[in-house]
């Protein structure tokens, strides 16, 4: 009924209230979304459909300059776009249409999300503004080396050319389709790359041309990015098994490319480089698309709540421990008081994590991670006025009591 319970006590550190999402407790984040129809490239005269990804049931609101009506589009209150695009006329080049769709999740408590909204049209296309030839592991071929070419509905095109800055020398284009396909191979040799979000990667920006009719002169281009990139085919920690005590730095535990079998992942502390060891033998870990966390499940004792804003894994309220919310890797100092919480010394946490991205489709690759909490704290300093008490951990009863008497610090145990 959106009210805090009558009788609002606090269990485990944690009161009725502060859990109540509709009593105004809780944490409340409006759910990321996207449009994937801003991810390609369309040609004129192309139907289009999209919906919001996630899918969403709520209220969608489109910000006052977006121009989706001058080229035959709309969108629903519910965020769904359709129409169809005008036709190719001549002179007509590429051109983009770009505005700010914002989803209403509670227009009372202000919980809403922005997404940019881009409608690029050419008069030809591949597809994806993107053209990814990636790599599982260590093939040498990509999964997929063929992209056909859509032409925009009244062009009569011929001698496709391309052309890219810097030079790619491992695709080709066919002279009388326009299909661009790999024309390579995926090995330690690299050539140029793109700056910025694509550093480290082979590719480079294309241009492809084509000639309409029986002059040559008479061209019609269309632009694109290539890049030739591994894929991460499995994931993992370089630490399946974790110990965390209290108030103590936990050492970053990263999330890495599973390594090919029978061979090691280790860094290079100096250079800061991954690499593949078997025996005596080292290589190299290929640069690769890393894919982005998804989601994280904790469970075990007590109530486990994973922030995908902050990354914190907090126990009842304490935090325990941080993973981060993009790149998985796993670090931070247990501030959880696990004798007054749990009333336990020790706790285990299993974490199961999801990750994806963009270039790896549908696919979703996950990896589990286990944390055992520890709180060791055998007593407490001489800091306050009053008696200072020990602290005695269930399991270590002879070594907390001795310690205490040795200490002149410590005025009882417990």
């Amino acid at each position: 009924n959106g009210q805090p319970p009558a009788t609002d006590h606090s269990f485990q550190g944690l009161r009725p209230s502060d859990a109540c999402c509709a009593c105004g407790g809780g944490q409340v984040w409006a759910t990321p979304w996207k449009y994937k129809v801003s991810d390609k490239v369309l040609v004129y005269g192309q139907e289009v459909s999209d919906v919001p990804s996630p899918e969403l049931v709520q209220r969608f609101e489109v910000a006052l300059d977006c121009g989706l009506s001058e080229i035959g589009l709309t969108i629903s209150s519910r965020g769904s776009i359709s129409g169809k695009l005008p036709n190719w006329n001549e002179g007509d080049e590429g051109f983009d249409v770009s505005c700010t769709v914002t989803s209403v999740e509670d227009q009372g408590r202000g919980i809403e999300a922005k997404a940019p909204l881009t409608v690029s049209m050419q008069p030809m296309s591949y597809g994806p503004k993107i053209i990814l030839f990636s790599f599982d592991g260590q093939s040498s071929q990509p999964t997929k080396s063929h992209w056909p070419l859509t032409v925009a509905a009244g062009l009569a095109l011929s001698n496709f050319a391309v052309t890219c800055v810097p030079n790619v020398t491992w695709i080709a284009v066919d002279r009388d389709t326009g299909a661009l396909k790999f024309n390579g191979d995926a090995g330690q040799t690299h050539s140029g790359g793109l700056a910025g979000d694509f550093s480290g990667l082979d590719g480079g920006q294309c241009s492809l041309s084509a000639t309409r009719g029986v002059l040559l002169s008479d061209l019609v281009r269309a632009s694109f990015i290539v890049l030739k990139a591994h894929l991460w085919p499995q994931m993992r920690y370089n630490r399946k098994a974790v110990q965390a005590r209290r108030d103590r730095p936990i050492a970053l535990v990263q999330l890495i490319q599973e390594p090919p079998t029978e061979y090691a992942w280790e860094l290079d502390e100096e250079t800061g480089l991954e690499y593949w060891r078997k025996g005596e033998e080292r290589q190299r870990v290929p640069t690769a698309v890393r894919p982005a966390v998804l989601s994280v499940d904790c469970t075990g004792l007590g109530f486990i709540k994973w922030s995908k804003e902050t990354g914190e894994v907090s126990i009842s309220g304490q935090t325990a421990f941080v993973i981060h919310p993009k790149t998985g890797e796993l670090s931070g100092s247990s501030q959880v008081d696990l004798p007054q919480v749990l009333g336990k010394a020790s706790a285990v946490v299993t974490c199961h994590v999801a990750a994806s991205g963009a270039a790896y489709g549908d696919a979703i690759l996950t990896t589990v991670v286990v944390v055992t909490l520890v709180d060791d704290t055998c007593f407490f300093e001489k800091n306050s006025l009053g008696v200072i008490l020990g602290t005695e951990v269930a399991g270590i009863t002879h070594t907390c009591k001795t310690e205490c008497r040795r200490r002149k610090d410590c005025g009882a145990y417990w």
